[in-house]
């Protein structure tokens, strides 16, 4: 009976493991942008990616690799990339034409479910 146990919880752990992921690269593309010009921030994760912008958890988007492209706020989400073998998620939110308006805006990424995010800020100048 100890041994299903033990059987069991290596099961429930892969199970689990397959949910958490975690950031393994977050970049933002300029990092100074000029009114007008196209700014994307990159987020690599291990599994599904959360987007959140200024720290609101009620503006945030969960996205995995069969996600079709989503808005939040005024950038475009999108998952340009996924390994299937490694699990890798590659997405990416974009402003094609950044107002000054969104100088200062945090945009936050979060490789597990939104437990904890990196955050990066726009700076347009």
């Amino acid at each position: 009976m100890a041994t299903t146990g033990v059987y069991w919880c290596f099961v429930l752990a892969k199970c689990l493991g397959l949910v958490v992921s975690a950031i393994t690269s977050y970049e933002q593309s300029p990092p100074i942008a000029c009114p007008g010009n196209k700014l994307v921030f990159t987020c690599v994760t291990d599994g599904s990616v959360r987007w959140r912008i200024n720290g609101n958890n009620l503006q945030t988007v969960l996205m995995i690799d069969t996600s079709p492209p989503t808005t939040l706020g005024s950038f475009l989400l999108n998952v340009t990339q996924h390994n299937g073998n490694t699990g890798e998620l590659v997405s990416t939110a974009t402003n094609n034409s950044a107002p000054v308006s969104l100088n200062g805006t945090s945009i936050d990424c979060s490789g597990d479910g939104g437990g904890t995010f990196t955050r990066k800020y726009t700076r347009i100048n």
